[in-house]
């Protein structure tokens, strides 16, 4: 029997709901905003606030010691204030949220957006049926984007979630956390504790809704680190998320069941395989070279927009043949075509700074031929140690 297709594998794997919501075969009439059967509220109607019964008893615990003489010495004044915040915050969510989504037209917009902020459109028809599955419930099933190193994808990730949902959306740097306060937050014993990052985003936030894009969660370099970072990432994606606890704040993160997370990461194979089966995964593609110029030629003008470039004759058809020739080479990076231009601009700058008139110094082939070789030899000694 032949092998399934990535793509049937993906169909099969959905809702009889997402696959009519992906092809748009919906009677809006019949299609009213998914609601509470008890309370016949929407999701986006429960009266939350930022701490449950537990926290605010804890809150009001360290207010109370904070108000004696005594004991006032012992509070974490800094501490107080984040359940403080925590308290006044309830579930909100834009207005949108309370109509009926047209996943044609959600679907639209977003290749429309793609195309103008070159992110690859492919990918759209993936997300649109989580995104309003998420929408309608509150809940949707985790997403996992596997691509190359420098291929855009938490950039993309990101533009994308933000414009679909309109929600404050956090990056997250899951190889920084190991020398951080970590996603749950330290143990408040500790004199330079604080929360974790989970937290940390909402209260920047002000919000109990936020979208966590967990960047390069394949690459915690430590075993020890790596089981930690592992149970951290699996509690919070379990189905309820009703019992994680920021250790800082000592108390529960209260509707975190209710924010959509996305991952990133170049090897799926790195991945906790427990974490990959509770996610859909998706491919990112690797860029072609027409969407490298796009996005090479809106990095250069940023650059040059700078007083500090203002001497540079900058050459955009010898940027181009560049980007060419690299991609011949399979080199698809993004940030190493932002090197070759990086490098191109710090040569002429050079000559610029150093001459003793104030002549325009015009880019030249020689500069990028450079540029060029070094970005290769930089690709070339990763590969050797592969």
């Amino acid at each position: 029997m032949a092998e399934m297709s990535d793509v049937k594998k993906f169909v099969l794997g959905l809702s009889d709901k997402e696959i009519m919501a992906l092809l748009g075969i919906v009677d809006k009439k019949k299609m009213p905003v998914r609601s509470d059967k008890v309370t016949g509220k929407s999701w986006h109607e429960k009266a939350i606030s930022g701490l449950d019964k537990s926290g605010e008893k804890h809150l009001e615990e360290l207010k109370k010691q904070l108000g004696n003489p005594d004991t006032s010495h012992h509070v974490d004044r800094k501490q107080v204030r984040y359940l403080e915040q925590l308290k006044k915050m309830r579930l909100e969510v834009p207005p949108f949220f309370r109509n009926t989504i047209d996943p044609k037209a959600m679907y639209k917009h977003l290749v429309d957006f793609c195309k103008t902020n070159d992110i690859p459109e492919e990918i759209v028809a993936r997300v649109v049926p989580a995104l309003v599955t998420y929408i309608e419930t509150g809940h949707m099933r985790p997403i996992i984007f596997v691509g190359e190193k420098g291929c855009g994808k938490t950039t993309a990730v990101k533009l994308l979630v933000e414009e679909a949902l309109k929600l404050h959306t956090e990056v997250i740097k899951v190889p920084q956390t190991d020398g951080g306060h970590g996603m749950t937050g330290d143990c408040g014993t500790y004199q330079s504790a604080d929360v974790g990052c989970i937290a940390k985003a909402r209260l920047r936030a002000n919000s109990l809704i936020v979208t966590y894009v967990f960047d390069e969660i394949d690459k915690v370099s430590h075993d020890r680190n790596r089981a930690n970072v592992d149970d951290e990432l699996l509690s919070i994606t379990d189905e309820s998320c009703v019992d994680v606890t920021d250790n800082y704040l000592e108390t529960t993160l209260v509707g975190l069941e209710h924010c959509p997370m996305f991952f990133t990461a170049n090897d799926l194979q790195k991945v906790s395989p427990v974490l990959a089966d509770r996610c859909a995964v998706i491919k990112f593609p690797n860029a072609n070279a027409s969407r490298i110029k796009s996005i090479s030629r809106k990095y250069a003008d940023k650059q040059l927009a700078s007083n500090l470039y203002s001497m540079i004759r900058f050459n955009y058809e010898l940027m181009e043949t560049h980007i060419d020739n690299l991609v011949q080479h399979n080199v698809t990076s993004l940030r190493k075509h932002q090197q070759l231009i990086e490098s191109v601009l710090g040569n002429a700058l050079n000559i610029a700074l150093v001459q003793d008139t104030e002549e325009v110094v015009a880019v030249t082939e020689d500069m990028f031929a450079d540029a060029e070789q070094a970005v290769l030899g930089t690709v070339k000694r990763r590969t050797g140690f592969c």
